[in-house]
């Protein structure tokens, strides 16, 4: 691997479940509010078509040796995927680069996921550009009664950015490889899917709406009909 440090995984570890998660942010009373403010703050520094926020959760345990990467994958039925994975670290030929991340009080960031920097479409110096803004948001976040399990993520990284109207990214748990694997879905107002990106409305509505949410426990992306992968 690249000579560059990253998040020990026994933090990664120490993050809730998609449930837990989720239970705390609705038992919160105040996490509507924050949201919406971590949204509006994000809009101000022009960077709510870049960032996003997310509930921080894992689904997979990190050995020592581990870390979660995305990437994407091309399906055979011409669909995109976005693919959330354990990598060895000493497999790991390029270098990292955080999409997801925890903000610190003092602007420094806590690295949760990373992508390849080679998919990176923004500036090197993106993250220490934006101190002061994560420093808020982490001020804003801990302002709660209790600490809500949210952070930041990369939407610009993604092709989730170019969502169509009308879609969202829906995450399952791969069984068969134990992955997480994202790909655009119709919206439907009854869907029992748990948001886990959300992005700021800059325009007439002015507020966070629901960017990508994930099936809790569920049975494997890739035993759907369409949706197996290609065979590189």
């Amino acid at each position: 691997m690249a000579n560059q440090t990253v998040t020990a995984s026994y933090i990664y570890n120490q993050l809730p479940s998609v449930e837990k998660a989720h239970l705390l942010i609705t038992e919160n009373s105040k996490f509507e509010a924050t949201l919406n403010k971590i949204g509006r703050l994000l809009f101000r520094n022009k960077l709510h078509t870049t960032v996003g926020i997310s509930l921080l959760h894992r689904h997979n345990d990190l050995k020592a040796n581990q870390v979660m990467v995305q990437h994407t994958e091309h399906l055979k039925n011409g669909e995109i995927a976005l693919v959330t994975a354990r990598e060895q670290i000493a497999s790991i030929d390029e270098m990292l680069f955080p999409v997801i991340w925890r903000c610190l009080s003092n602007g420094e960031i806590e690295p949760l996921e990373y992508g390849l920097i080679s998919d990176l479409k923004l500036p090197m110096d993106f993250l220490a550009a934006h101190k002061n803004v994560f420093a808020e948001v982490a001020t804003l976040i801990t302002e709660n009664d209790c600490q809500l399990p949210i952070g930041l993520t990369l939407l610009d990284q993604q092709f989730l950015a170019a969502s169509r109207e009308g879609f969202i990214a829906i995450e399952h748990i791969d069984i068969k490889r134990a992955d997480n694997i994202a790909t655009l879905t119709k919206r439907s107002e009854n869907s029992s899917a748990i948001t886990t990106y959300w992005n700021y409305d800059g325009t007439s509505v002015q507020q966070c709406h629901p960017f990508k949410q994930c099936v809790a426990r569920s049975p494997g992306h890739d035993v759907t009909p369409g949706h197996e992968f290609v065979d590189e």
